[in-house]
């Protein structure tokens, strides 16, 4: 069932893009022509292939690396900027490059992705002037695959629509990517996803409220009849015997002649809310909804929902609940993810008018209380780790659990000093960027705290389990850290959704070995590995496989004969790794420094 849901969902997400994707080839074919004429490097042409190919991101760091060497390259930066644009970020750097490559004439394309760039920016008089400089370049049938005209309109349109907003108080803001939304709204808004077979050939999913309704009817989107049109927006009744009349389509007051989607019937007030591209939309698809007269047996003209609900993004879905509204928006998202947001009181807000671009932009970006620092602070409450405990504390799983704990604390504090950096490429005002450098000063101080705290216990489990070995020589008391390592297999696993398996967990300095007991393609349970302990999680930036390690071991033998152990214990496929400062290196590496030490 799953499978139909992401299947369905993607395909839904997707379908917007279609129009768009058609001529983006139809230049790409263009392009390819004329790069025939130009001698390109293996790697600017495998650059190129990943841009053709929809991989915007590997696309973006080659042509980057390309423009360090040819840094007036018209052709990298177009397609530098337009990657950038198809992942919707960074659009500074975006805009750069693009409104560089505009100096060539033949990279005239740059001038359509600035629009769309600057129209999501709100600054609609550069759009439209951008607009105008490749409707000057483009002939008649590059202006009427491009919908120039219905662009124009669409500028017309934003001036006025987003010159006002209504305060929208949003709770709660969830990524997800595009073919897990319908299961994140359903959890979120507590609806139940039914899928209806619609005929032999297809089926549909409806979002079902746990609500006895007036009536019995659903309602979904499919592809029209007309083959001029996209997607109208239909609806079934059930019948007796769990069956359904034949589609029902809702006429020309609901479908226009664009794409119509993502239909949401609320029960008790009688709206339904849908997503269109027509009825002047201000982004690709905004939100509308319309009213049902049953006497009448007709809908009312559906109203557009104000800004900031509706942006110069795609929004899709819109569904009341018990304490708000939720919806769904591609506002703030890489390319392939979404964002539900959910607000309390909608429509009830004060409108605010006159709104200048910088200010639209910060209605848009809807913004919740941050509370990392809250959290941290509780877990530091909790854990309370100080000097005292580090001195009087001889238990071995004790003190390992407290290390991973404040490796944790060091670690979030960390992402979270990472989070803002982030934050800092796309923005330009400097009082802001003052504000995020402000921030992230002050979590990496918190990290470098707990990281200090977190290896004051490694320190202290190292001297316990050098106590314990007996096997281990040293030459004098200064080597006994040096010449220790972290590894037990206790009664019972410490680990559990209270105390999780540390993930992206810093290393001791100098070369140590570790063993890697797996890799997986989902998180295992925390009693998957039993008995050992230390078990720390790495996650692979290339592919997302989860790695599992055990120990920190500081001579190789000592590795070696733990390593035996957990293949005694039935984990056949674990071997070791090795690390100097972070770094890993090959074992026989690792052994000849050990022996030159």
């Amino acid at each position: 069932m799953s499978k139909l849901f992401q299947k369905n969902i993607s395909n839904a997400l997707r379908f917007n893009l279609n129009r768009f994707y058609f001529i983006i080839l139809f230049f790409i074919i263009f392009f390819n022509d004329a790069l025939c004429q130009r001698n390109l490097s293996p790697q600017a042409q495998n650059a190129i292939g990943s841009f053709n190919a929809k991989q915007y991101q590997t696309a973006a760091d080659e042509f980057r690396k390309l423009l360090v060497r040819y840094p007036k390259d018209a052709l990298y930066q177009y397609y530098l900027g337009a990657s950038l644009a198809e992942m919707n970020i960074a659009p500074a750097e975006a805009i750069e490059n693009l409104k560089s490559a505009t100096s060539n004439e033949n990279e005239y394309l740059s001038w359509y992705y600035l629009y769309k760039i600057y129209y999501r920016q709100f600054r609609f008089e550069e759009a439209k002037a951008a607009l105008e400089e490749f409707k000057k370049t483009a002939t008649r049938h590059e202006r009427k695959l491009f919908e120039v005209s219905k662009e124009e309109g669409r500028i017309a349109n934003a001036l006025i629509f987003f010159s006002k907003a209504v305060q929208t108080n949003v709770t709660d803001i969830k990524s997800t990517r595009t073919d897990s939304v319908y299961i994140s709204l359903s959890n979120a808004c507590h609806l139940k996803i039914e899928i209806i077979p619609v005929n032999k050939s297809d089926s549909v999913i409806v979002l079902v409220r746990p609500f006895e309704g007036l009536n019995e009817y659903h309602y979904f989107a499919a592809s029209s009849n007309s083959k001029s049109r996209g997607k109208d927006i239909f609806r079934i009744k059930r019948l007796d015997n769990n069956k359904w009349t034949a589609p029902e389509n809702l006429g020309p007051i609901i479908n226009s002649s664009e794409d119509e989607d993502f239909p949401y019937f609320d029960d008790k007030s009688g709206t339904l809310y849908f997503a269109s591209k027509g009825h002047g939309s201000a982004g690709g698809f905004d939100i509308f909804k319309s009213k049902f007269d049953p006497v009448k047996n007709e809908w009312s003209k559906p109203q557009q929902l104000p800004f900031p609900i509706n942006s110069p993004w795609d929004d899709y879905l819109y569904i009341n609940d018990s304490s708000g509204a939720t919806f769904v928006s591609g506002r703030e998202c890489k390319l392939g993810n979404i964002k539900v947001y959910h607000i309390e009181n909608p429509g009830q807000g004060q409108e605010i008018v006159n709104l200048k671009p910088d200010k639209r932009l910060q209605e848009c970006f809807f913004k919740i209380p941050q509370k990392p620092d809250v959290k941290i602070n509780i877990e530091v409450e909790k854990q309370k780790v100080t000097q005292n405990q580090i001195a009087t504390d001889t238990n071995l799983t004790v003190l390992v659990s407290r290390a991973l704990e404040a490796q944790k604390l060091s670690d979030s504090a960390m992402l979270i000093a990472k989070q803002y950096k982030v934050k800092l490429i796309d923005e330009d005002d400097k009082e802001k960027r003052a504000v995020i450098f402000s921030e992230i000063s002050k979590y990496e101080k918190k990290a470098g705290k707990y990281q200090m705290s977190a290896n004051d216990l490694y320190a202290k489990a190292n001297e316990i389990q050098f106590n314990k070995t007996s096997n281990i020589r040293q030459s004098s008391k200064d080597n006994k850290l040096r010449d220790t390592s972290i590894f037990s297999i206790e009664a019972s696993s410490p680990y559990s959704d209270e105390n999780p398996f540390p993930t992206e967990a810093a290393l001791p300095e100098g070369l140590i070995y570790r063993i890697q007991l797996g890799a997986y393609i989902k998180p295992v349970e925390y009693d998957y590995f039993g008995r050992i302990q230390p078990i720390t999680a790495e996650v692979a930036k290339e592919n997302n496989i989860i790695k599992y390690y055990a120990g920190i071991f500081k001579r190789f033998y000592e590795a070696d004969n733990s390593l035996r152990k957990i293949k005694g214990l039935g984990f056949k496929e674990a071997f070791l790794v090795a690390f100097y400062n972070n770094k890993k290196i090959p074992v026989d590496r690792a052994k000849e420094l050990e022996k030159n030490e």
